[in-house]
């Protein structure tokens, strides 16, 4: 990926199809499907591309999703609620505050669809989560509509 952005200055990421190609050509691969752990390892950009972590802050974030499995947890849950199906308590999330900040992973992660089905059915309770944290409500908000401006746009579907 790398090598590829360092030949290609112009592009902010690589194509799936480019990935999925260097991958194939692996005598040892994942167990798990790619499509799975790119978002545990990497960011989507805007166009739909995928990009390496840029900086510090950015590896330290993915490396915290790795362990604690969030962005899995984050797909779970919003596979269940989107289906209407019972979600067990390990599958929920303990606060308003950390369903708030599972909607701000699904935003930079670009799981807009997902970030979109936590707002709306994931039982966030704004008014008390103003209570607490005023800007933490306002961030949400913002989360919210991005994810819902991507998902008109065509992205992350």
């Amino acid at each position: 990926m790398r090598r590829y952005l360092a030949e290609h200055g112009e592009k902010s990421g690589v194509h799936y199809s480019d990935l999925f190609e260097q991958l194939v050509m692996l005598a040892e691969r994942p167990r798990r499907e790619m499509a799975d752990w790119l978002w545990d390892y990497f960011f989507k950009t805007d166009e739909g591309t995928w990009r390496p972590p840029a900086t510090d802050e950015e590896r330290e974030e993915k490396r915290k999703q790795r362990a604690t499995g969030t962005l899995r947890k984050i797909k779970s849950y919003a596979k269940l609620l989107d289906h209407g199906e019972t979600v067990p308590a390990r599958l929920r999330p303990d606060s308003d505050r950390t369903l708030a900040d599972w909607i701000r992973q699904a935003r930079r992660a670009g799981l807009y669809q997902q970030g979109r089905i936590l707002f709306e059915k994931g039982g966030l309770n704004l008014s008390r989560l103003e209570e607490v944290d005023e800007n933490l409500a306002m961030d949400v908000n913002e989360d919210y509509r991005y994810c819902l401006k991507q998902l008109s746009e065509g992205k992350g579907v």
